[in-house]
């Protein structure tokens, strides 16, 4: 069973596309190309990577499956017209099913465009992230343009939200389900706290930019210790540690999909640490 899964045409393209890596598909669309992305329940986000983004504009239409059609869901995005890379942000309505495709019953968004893109245009990645290079340019504007020849860094966003992932995890934040096991009794099911568990990625937006300046700095650019760009990766790496130590972060610690009152509030404080 597939617990996330993205059909382009019917066809399966999962594996190309939930990590951001060198991997990517011809995303020329017209207007009859249909995109699925689905998760075992529903979501509120996704990153649309687009490192060959579109000349020609088109307008993004997301629809949700009711039992009965496909109908029109509301969303906030960055970046609408496949033009850029963006953040797609969405609240599934309550009367969302599952959608039976490809032999998997998920919750599933179609995504597909309201006119005809450019034939060069080409997909990425379309998972979770919780920061963007536009993010870590308006606190480093040259991080980009002078320090990465223009070319993104989106293997560090993909890195700090790991990072931030697995910290929360250590701070013992788990997910709690109660289910019916193969004999019928039930009993708790626990689990580890995924990417789509954040119910708000940008909650978490400005740490994880500050962390992926770090991770540059210190990762990339420092060839000596105490250097200057070894100086800057820890101070961003503090800053990125303060940003998460202010505020209680909200997970879905019960499974459900819904920001209900069963949802955790759980702090977000602890310290990621450079050894």
């Amino acid at each position: 069973m597939s617990y996330f899964k993205i059909l382009f045409n019917a066809i399966d393209v999962t594996d190309e596309l939930k990590n951001f890596d060198s991997r990517k598909i011809p995303f020329g669309l017209t207007t009859t190309d249909k995109m699925l992305i689905g998760y075992y329940k529903t979501f509120t986000s996704f990153y649309m990577y687009l490192p060959t983004p579109s000349v020609q504009a088109g307008e993004l239409v997301l629809k949700y499956y009711n039992g009965t059609e496909w109908k029109a869901l509301d969303y906030e995005a960055t970046y609408n017209d496949f033009t850029k890379s963006s953040f797609i942000y969405f609240v599934f309505p309550e009367d969302a099913k599952k959608y039976l495709a490809d032999g998997e019953e998920l919750y599933y968004l179609e995504l597909s465009s309201n006119s005809d893109l450019d034939s060069a245009t080409e997909l990425g990645g379309l998972n979770v992230l919780f920061s963007c290079d536009e993010d870590i340019e308006k606190i480093r504007s040259n991080i980009v343009t002078d320090l990465n020849d223009g070319l993104p860094w989106i293997l560090k966003h993909e890195a700090a939200r790991d990072l931030i992932l697995q910290t929360i995890r250590n701070k013992g934040n788990i997910k709690i389900v109660e289910r019916e096991n193969t004999t019928g009794l039930s009993g708790l099911t626990y689990s580890d706290i995924q990417p789509q568990d954040f119910l708000d990625v940008r909650q978490v937006k400005l740490a994880s930019a500050y962390l992926a300046i770090s991770m540059i700095y210190l990762d990339e650019l420092s060839d000596e210790n105490d250097d200057k760009y070894e100086r800057r990766g820890y101070r961003y790496s503090r800053k990125s540690n303060e940003l998460l130590n202010t505020f209680f972060l909200k997970l879905d610690s019960n499974d459900s999909g819904d920001d209900d009152e069963a949802v955790a509030q759980v702090s977000s404080g602890s310290v990621l640490t450079w050894v």
